[in-house]
């Protein structure tokens, strides 16, 4: 049998992929005129087209290239079937949409009813001006995200079986879900997450809800990567600290750098996985080049009757004095007593009500800085308490800048317990439900949420796939594939994951 078909295109016949051809002479046999673009056989003295399925173009040194043509099968004919080509100018475009002016958007926008994206608004629900993912892309910028801690009495039995990232928060979340949204919403794309106690939950959590094909692909160098703690030729002990972490992993965080010059990162952006906000951190970033800092620190105002600040249940937070152009003059660790009191209105940025300047624990190093103090500090192994002390003392240029939103150290049992009631409360000082900066999390693939009979829900966040039947809930958290039976009712002020 010869092969009579164009020596431009090679073609897959129909035994080799298992398809039953009709023999010749057959009444299933098509009509000889019928064309066949992609080539014939020649069976004694009659052509029957071949039953193409895959086509491949050749080049000019004979390589198969996947041809571009669309090539369909039509079922009309019994028998062998023949292939038809598909000239794409020939197939009509679909009817545009009617364009819509700017005015008739806004005014769809303001009044909840469908956007140009089909997608309804949420009514008296603020967004964030300020965040523009598709916008932003800092390649420049590295996110080194603290996701360790221990099992201590401030956060058990939250920490029993899981690390403090990975306690659940607002029905749905993980506290790991605020650092890792800020940075996706502020177009920090290269993230690394740093684990050593009971990681296995936390691990799980960040594999399935941020893997690179959700959150970015090659061109926007999006990526979570998860370091665990792990012993060293030079060092066998676990981590001591958040910088001693850091420290152990810089090889890691700058591995790119020597293959990729062009993308070495000029700061590092330190976050703490314990802490609920929402901030673009491009206005950080943008501020620490601007002032020419070595570090920049993200501060917030507290009151006198702050329980971390008073270090109730063992919290405690670092306090600034600022001069007018946001210089840090001086910083001490959990001050307690006289040393507290000596702080109070010796900042700028203080107010009534609210005499100190706390740190976030966030922390914005440019690369030199970094490496400069962790090596030339091999002792100091936290970075409040040690590193930066020792960048103020060393004369270091350490800028804070001060952020007025919503802010909260989920670290202790008390402080989980107040965030969450909180947030079950209307209004809410913290809005889940902002477009233009979401918070991120797993896609659970639950059914949605069920209530029977004579229900009274009021003030809750239900999670997914909850069964809620014949219940009252008031001021509660119900977490996700929960089922609530008859019993529960008048039922106030408590939380279920």
């Amino acid at each position: 049998m010869a092969n009579t078909m164009a020596s431009s295109v090679f073609s897959v016949t129909a035994p080799a992929l298992g398809v039953r051809t009709p023999s010749p002479g057959s009444s299933l046999a098509p009509p000889l005129a019928a064309p066949c673009s992609m080539g014939s056989h020649t069976v004694g003295s009659e052509k029957t087209p071949v039953v193409p399925s895959l086509s491949f173009a050749r080049n000019a040194q004979g390589t198969p290239l996947r041809s571009r043509r669309r090539d369909t099968i039509s079922n009309k004919r019994m028998g062998a079937r023949a292939a038809l080509d598909i000239n794409p100018s020939t197939v009509p475009s679909p009817p545009a949409s009617p364009r819509r002016s700017k005015k008739s958007l806004s005014k769809s926008k303001s009044s909840g009813s469908l956007n140009e994206d089909g997608n309804v608004f949420l009514r008296n629900q603020p967004e964030h001006e300020n965040h523009d993912p598709a916008g932003q892309r800092n390649l420049s910028t590295v996110a080194v995200i603290l996701g360790g801690g221990s099992c201590n009495s401030t956060s058990y039995p939250l920490t029993l079986q899981r690390a403090k990232p990975a306690v659940p928060l607002g029905a749905n979340y993980r506290l790991i879900d605020v650092p890792i949204s800020n940075c996706i919403n502020s177009g920090v794309n290269r993230m690394f997450v740093l684990t050593q106690f009971n990681s296995l939950s936390l691990n799980r959590h960040l594999a399935q809800a941020y893997p690179p094909r959700l959150i970015g692909n090659w061109s926007t160098q999006s990526m979570v990567d998860v370091l665990a703690a792990t012993q060293r030729p030079w060092s066998k002990e676990w981590y001591k600290g958040s910088a001693d972490a850091v420290r152990n992993h810089l090889g890691e965080i700058t591995a790119n750098v020597e293959r990729v010059p062009d993308e070495a990162p000029s700061e590092y952006l330190i976050l703490s996985g314990e802490h609920l906000y929402r901030m673009n951190y491009q206005d950080l970033i943008e501020q620490h080049r601007a002032s020419g800092a070595d570090v920049t620190i993200g501060a917030i105002r507290v009151k006198a009757d702050n329980p971390a600040l008073l270090g109730r249940d063992g919290a405690g937070l670092g306090i600034m004095k600022l001069n007018e152009a946001g210089k840090i003059m001086d910083f001490v660790e959990k001050p307690k007593g006289e040393k507290l009191d000596e702080l109070a209105y010796q900042s700028v940025g203080t107010s009534e009500g609210y005499p100190y300047v706390a740190s976030m624990g966030i922390y914005v190093f440019s690369a030199k800085a970094l490496k400069n103090l962790l090596w030339d500090n091999p002792q100091s192994n936290d970075f409040g308490s040690d590193i930066i002390p020792a960048a103020l003392k060393s004369g270091y240029n350490m800028h804070a800048r001060i952020f007025t939103g919503f802010w909260r150290d989920i670290s202790t049992l008390r402080m989980f317990y107040d965030v969450n009631m909180k947030l079950a409360r209307t209004p809410s000082p913290f809005n889940f439900y902002d477009r233009k900066a979401p918070i991120y999390t797993v896609s659970r693939n639950m059914p949605p949420t069920k209530l029977c009979g004579a229900c009274v829900i009021e003030d809750t966040l239900l999670g997914e796939g909850c069964y809620i039947d014949n219940s009252i809930v008031r001021n509660s958290i119900v977490g996700s594939g929960t089922h609530l039976g008859k019993g529960y009712g008048k039922r106030t002020a408590w939380c279920c994951f």
